[in-house]
């Protein structure tokens, strides 16, 4: 995932109506950016924290994002550490978007949505 194709998913997923539906957002890392990682994936989290119109609670899995944010409950290092969380704690009654570079196999994860 390049960080145009993630900015277009992403805004075309906060639009869908009606707006103040909950919504979650998985992302897994976009790989291969080389020396702008850092500042692609500080801009897309931005985008993330500044979207207020509706409920929106957001996964972020992957090293480039543990790099950037820390490890925590919503900020995972693998898809398996991921599914286990989302296992743990089902996401209900929301919207749902997943992106990421195909490298961090998110696909694995669609089975427990």
């Amino acid at each position: 995932a390049n960080p145009s194709s993630m900015h277009t998913a992403l805004d075309n997923f906060l639009h869908i109506e009606p707006l103040d539906r909950p919504r979650t957002v998985i992302l897994g890392d976009m790989n291969e950016l080389g020396e702008s990682s850092h500042e692609a994936h500080q801009e897309l989290y931005a985008r993330l924290k500044a979207h207020t119109a509706s409920p929106l609670t957001i996964y972020l899995c992957g090293p480039h994002w543990v790099e950037e944010l820390g490890a925590s409950d919503h900020v995972l290092p693998s898809v398996e550490e991921l599914i286990a969380r989302i296992e743990a704690t089902p996401i209900t009654d929301s919207l749902i978007l997943v992106k990421g570079s195909n490298g961090i196999h998110l696909g694995r994860l669609l089975p427990s949505l």
